[in-house]
């Protein structure tokens, strides 16, 4: 997931923290193109509800963002899969399914 923190102008960016679930993923984030704004690629989500907190190293927590990660094959938006359902990864060159949601390996061309 992909994070954006916006911190005050005197928080130096060696000062910055960041924990996903009490993990510190600090290093995480690199400084963007926006004043005082951090990007980072938080990796390793578990599935369901996920606590993001930060703030300035050895002070109290500024902010806090719940999220819920859902597995790749959902639900996101659309409720539940729809019965019966036709898999047709092969046919259109994505292989064999993964599972019996029809999910397909990630690939980026």
């Amino acid at each position: 997931m992909l994070v954006q923190v916006t911190v005050p102008a005197t928080l130096a960016a060696e000062k910055l923290a960041v924990a996903v679930n009490g993990r510190d993923v600090s290093a995480d984030f690199k400084l963007a193109p926006h004043p005082n704004t951090f990007i980072g690629l938080v990796k390793d989500l578990p599935a369901g509800r996920s606590e993001i907190e930060a703030g300035a190293k050895g002070q109290k927590i500024s902010a806090t963002l719940a999220l819920t990660n859902h597995p790749i094959g959902g639900p996101v938006m659309s409720g539940p899969h729809q019965s019966p359902f036709i898999c047709e990864t092969q046919a259109f060159g994505f292989g064999q399914p993964l599972d019996a949601d029809c999910s397909v390996a990630t690939r980026v061309e």
